[in-house]
């Protein structure tokens, strides 16, 4: 790629250039608020995990949740987000006080009780108030170019509720100056930053779902764990780990639509591919013609329009309340026969 200025009417062609990971780190920790195109403060820098492995840069918004910051100078591949996956586990565990003596360890404070990180988010962030730390992890990966193999991984965990965005950094020399260009690349074309800030567009109305469901479904259901993917504007309830389950049973909300889904976290050849397309005539005699199925590489999903003209937030009493039947039958009668499968 290359970079064209104008200087004096005189066009000036500038290759990019490779730096390092340590100059990209000195880059990204100085001015995270350019190169992120938002502000984050830094809290640490080289930060060792429990695996062994050393996490890049570790920031917070002005949400007060954390962002994970991963680098590459080249092309990652598609390996990494398992690496940005570990650090995420990590982070989420942290407390207020952990994040505390990280930013204390960051500056080489000694550790104290005077809440040194709460003062310098009120200073960072211009504000008086400080929100609780840590109520959710996202991740930024940085790189010079995302692969379509990488996209799709990526585009695959947000879809399963994860929070990552990928950050395309690129430099040009020209002398001593330096020129940088920066864009977000996230599959969903929706900035995951943006969503933090909005903190959940429909989250009363999926927490009417969830009270709803939890007052129909049987005892036997208890494991079902309710998660919010609001990038996607969704809910799901997945069989355990939502990182790491098998499937999500869920309603979500498109762009004038409301739906509910089943997206198998396995390929379309996997069992639960192979009973869903083998089963599909089935399915649409039980829930409509209007049933689609969606095969991806790395997993595959079916979706239900029900509302196709209103958003969830949009419906009436008598929707709500059709909504949730089907929402109801649609478990009752997947996740028996996706338990059996797994078995």
């Amino acid at each position: 790629m290359k970079l064209i200025t104008v200087d004096n009417y005189k066009a000036i062609s500038l290759d990019d250039i490779t730096l390092s990971e340590k100059e990209i780190k000195d880059f990204v920790e100085k001015y995270p608020d350019l190169l992120l195109e938002e502000k984050v403060l830094i809290i640490a820098r080289q930060h060792y995990v429990e695996s062994g492995k050393i996490l890049d840069l570790l920031g917070i918004d002005e949400n007060g949740n954390c962002v994970v910051i991963e680098l590459k100078k080249d092309i990652p591949d598609r390996e990494v987000t398992s690496q940005v996956e570990d650090y995420m586990t990590y982070i989420s565990e942290k407390t207020g006080n952990d994040l505390e003596e990280i930013f204390e360890d960051y500056k080489s404070l000694p550790h104290s009780e005077y809440k040194l990180l709460r003062n310098e988010f009120k200073k960072y962030f211009n504000t008086q108030s400080v929100p609780p730390f840590n109520q959710s992890v996202r991740a930024i990966l940085i790189g010079k170019e995302m692969s379509e193999e990488l996209r799709k991984k990526i585009d695959f965990l947000n879809k399963r509720g994860m929070k990552i965005d990928f950050q395309r950094l690129r430099f040009f020399k020209q002398n001593n100056k330096y020129f940088i260009l920066t864009e977000s690349l996230t599959p969903t074309s929706v900035s995951l930053r943006k969503s933090a800030t909005q903190k959940f567009l429909y989250n009363e109305f999926f927490e009417k779902v969830e009270s709803a469901l939890r007052e129909k479904l049987p005892r036997d259901y208890k494991n079902f764990n309710t998660d919010p993917a609001d990038t996607w504007n969704r809910i799901f309830w997945a069989e355990g780990s939502h990182r790491n389950a098998d499937y999500f049973l869920g309603v979500g909300v498109g762009k004038r639509s409301t739906y509910i889904y089943c997206v198998s976290g396995r390929p379309s050849e996997s069992v639960l591919g192979k009973w869903i397309k083998n089963n599909l005539m089935r399915l649409r005699k039980r829930f409509g013609a209007n049933l689609e199925f969606v095969p991806h590489k790395d997993y595959c999903e079916i979706d239900k329009v029900v509302y196709p003209s209103k958003k969830i937030n949009e419906l009436s009493n008598k929707e709500f309340n059709e909504l949730i039947n089907i929402l109801y039958k649609w478990i009752r009668y997947l996740k028996p026969k996706f338990d059996k499968l797994l078995k």
